[in-house]
């Protein structure tokens, strides 16, 4: 018997995708699977529609559980997976009918604990182009370890199979944005072989305009918050396999985390708690080589006053004026020719 794979989907408010994706999954000519659908108390028929697949095919599993976000949604699937791998998929994402049987054999033939592979991405006017084929060449795992923790190849934690023992104690942090940058470098460094394939056979969706026609403010400040505290675990990382990286590592763990503040600056968006813990870490990062712009804005955060209000005014300018810009371009693309 072939080694058991576990898919993970955590599923919300993707009623128009997820047939498509659980399909995906059922097509595949790799059959030992074990199909995990977590319903996170989505308000549309995800729910209903995952019972109906399980009634269909004994392979999957559904779990149902109150809305507490995708993080939490994915330790309940790895809490629950009993495979030899994990492969996580994303409910409005689906995959080529050979995907598991081909990164499975690559992890077979190569005895890797952890085999990446390429992906298209399809835009919300249905155009459909390749991301990962200019991705780096690399076959040696510590430089594939090196460009994970610097995001030269992409940190997200679909479009991988991992061995299941590269999971055990390992978790997403809940309530945090760029959950995947966050925890994905501690996977690729528990791991003594990694495959890097840019072969894309997985289909990453950026296709629900709706999310793009209710972008905010806020959403970006929650961005810049969960990108900074990411970056702070890269740069933990850093100093312990490579440290030659953890300079740059603090450089965008900074920039992020300041631009987290600008945005907040008259909101109550971000605690007075992460405020302080974003100044108490630039206090604390060593930034003598930091170029001097980020220098600059390092000293005007912890002096604020006239200068931080402007700045932070423009700042919010800037990401209005870029929310607009995506708004009308979404717009423009669904007129009719």
């Amino acid at each position: 018997m072939k080694d058991l794979i576990s898919i993970i989907i955590p599923i919300y408010n993707v009623e128009k995708y997820i047939r498509r994706c659980i399909d995906s999954v059922l097509r595949q000519t790799y059959k030992n699977l074990e199909i995990i659908l977590i319903d996170d108390g989505s308000p549309d028929r995800c729910g209903k529609i995952c019972d109906n697949y399980q009634l269909k095919d004994s392979r999957i599993h559904v779990i149902h559980q109150q809305n507490k976000g995708v993080s939490v949604a994915r330790n309940a699937g790895l809490k629950r997976a009993t495979g030899d791998y994990i492969f996580f998929l994303d409910p409005d994402d689906y995959i080529e009918d050979n995907a598991i049987e081909s990164v499975y054999k690559l992890a077979i033939n190569n005895n890797a604990d952890i085999v990446m592979i390429g992906h298209y991405r399809v835009e919300y006017n249905g155009f459909i182009h390749c991301d990962s084929e200019k991705w780096p060449s690399l076959t040696e795992t510590k430089d594939i370890q090196k460009a994970i923790l610097r995001n030269i190849i992409p940190n997200f934690v679909w479009g991988k199979l991992y061995k299941a023992s590269i999971w055990q104690g390992l978790s997403f942090p809940a309530d945090l944005v760029f959950e995947d940058l966050y925890v994905i470098p501690h996977a690729f460094y528990r791991a003594n072989k990694i495959v890097l394939s840019n072969k894309p056979l997985y289909y990453y969706s950026h296709e629900n305009l709706d999310s793009i026609m209710s972008g905010s403010g806020r959403k970006y400040i929650k961005l810049h918050y969960g990108q900074y505290l990411a970056w702070r675990e890269h740069q933990n990382l850093a100093l312990k396999y490579v440290p030659e990286y953890v300079e740059e590592c603090s450089i965008k763990s900074a920039y992020a985390g300041m631009r987290a503040l600008f945005l907040s600056d008259e909101t109550n968006d971000l605690s007075m708690d992460k405020k302080q813990g974003i100044r108490n870490y630039l206090i604390e990062v060593n930034s003598k080589n930091w170029p001097l712009n980020l220098r600059i804005a390092k000293f005007i955060v912890l002096h604020p006053g006239l200068i931080f209000t402007i700045l932070s005014r423009i700042q919010q300018k800037i990401i209005e004026h870029q929310i607009d810009h995506r708004k009308r371009k979404a717009m423009e693309s669904i007129k009719p020719q």
